[in-house]
């Protein structure tokens, strides 16, 4: 297997067979990871006390549990299959950070719609990534679908999707501020803001499925 790509939870590698596998990283090399984001002595606290490890195991059974009982689930998340912890293996993609640096004005904002509709078709199943790093946390399949790839910042808490949105989280996201193109910015916020709304999560949220408790 090769390796070819790290962030801060998981490393990724090729297994040669259009799949990746993703292996999570210990709680010291999460925190190293973080460190280098942060100015010396400015990582916040709650980034030190989080068990990082312990939440990756946490959104991986969850994940497996819901697209066991909702198999449609599979494909919009890249058709994961868990193994031990929070090991999985996942169809292999390209992330929308190297999507959008390849397509015109257009074609950029017609992969911000697919993001958007894939948000809230998660919402009806009772999870939203939490952050919107949309180029990042997601990808295009081979079908040319927006996919969910990284279940490391994810939320299975309605409130904390409302605090998103009262907050305009993806207005604040690395995604947006440092690698979405500036042509295509001003529309992904007015269309965030039109569609991602209190009143669309209240209608929308666990509408097509309940997760088990």
């Amino acid at each position: 297997m090769k390796l070819i790509g790290q962030g801060a939870q998981y490393r990724v590698y090729d297994t040669g067979d259009g799949r990746v596998v993703k292996k999570p990283l210990s709680q010291d090399e999460t925190l190293e990871v973080i460190r280098r984001w942060y100015e010396p002595g400015k990582m916040p606290a709650n980034k030190l006390t989080a068990n990082h490890p312990k939440t990756a195991i946490r959104s991986a059974r969850r994940i497996n549990q819901l697209i066991t009982e909702r198999p449609e689930l599979s494909a919009s998340l890249g058709h994961p299959i868990f193994a031990e912890s929070a090991v999985y293996t996942q169809d292999k993609v390209k992330t929308l950070n190297k999507i959008f640096n390849s397509v015109d004005i257009e074609q950029g904002k017609t992969l911000i719609d697919a993001y958007i509709g894939l948000v809230i078709f998660h919402w009806g199943y009772g999870f939203c990534e939490k952050v919107f790093n949309l180029t990042v946390n997601n990808g295009l399949d081979t079908r040319g679908n927006v996919i969910l790839i990284d279940f490391g910042e994810i939320t299975f808490t309605k409130a904390d999707v409302a605090r998103s949105i009262r907050t305009e989280r993806w207005l604040k996201s690395w995604s947006y501020l440092e690698q979405l193109p500036d042509n295509l910015r001003g529309y992904y916020g007015e269309e965030m803001n039109k569609h991602l709304t209190l009143a669309k999560l209240e209608a929308t949220w666990g509408s097509f499925a309940q997760l088990a408790s």
